[in-house]
């Protein structure tokens, strides 16, 4: 009798295994369903993710590209300028030593007796080497400031350099 209770019980489980493979096989599914559509939501999402990030490079790139062009120039700008006005300066102070030329012939004539001084064009002499003198002096103060920017400037861009940017 206990093996023909064990057999029954053995046939009641056999009876519900089809059920149970079956229920089985479609939780399975499902799970396969949901594990696909996950795939795809992250194959997706990693798709955007990705145009994002080139698309952000290209753009730094770019920007980049922008950066060095316009330090270039600007470099270029800053030498030209320094050229000019290394002439400039070379051509003030060879007027400058004419002039103390002149002033000096001016004053050994002075120390001759006979010699009449025209007060007025004397005054109007030394106005205009004074006249020179601002000049010159203001240009070496716009020289100065110009080299001291162009410091400034370098040291950014060695700090930018440090930090990855592409100079």
């Amino acid at each position: 009798m206990a093996s023909s209770r064990m057999m029954i019980k053995v046939a009641a489980l056999l009876d519900k295994l089809p059920e149970r493979l079956d229920s089985v096989v479609r939780e399975a599914s499902e799970l396969r369903d949901k594990t696909n559509f996950s795939v795809a939501r992250l194959d997706s999402y990693i798709a955007g993710v990705k145009k994002e990030n080139d698309d952000r490079e290209m753009r730094q790139t770019l920007r980049d590209q922008n950066n060095v062009r316009e330090l270039t120039n600007l470099h270029k700008v800053t030498q030209a300028s320094f050229d000019v006005v290394s002439k400039d300066v070379q051509q003030l102070l060879t007027l400058n030593q004419k002039l103390n030329e002149r002033i000096s012939q001016l004053e050994s004539r002075l120390n001759q007796p006979a010699f009449l001084i025209d007060q007025k064009l004397v005054n109007e002499k030394l106005k205009s080497v004074y006249d020179v003198t601002g000049d010159l002096e203001k240009r070496v103060s716009e020289v100065e400031a110009f080299r001291q920017a162009y410091i400034d400037y370098a040291k950014a861009a060695s700090v930018l350099s440090k930090i990855g940017w592409k100079i």
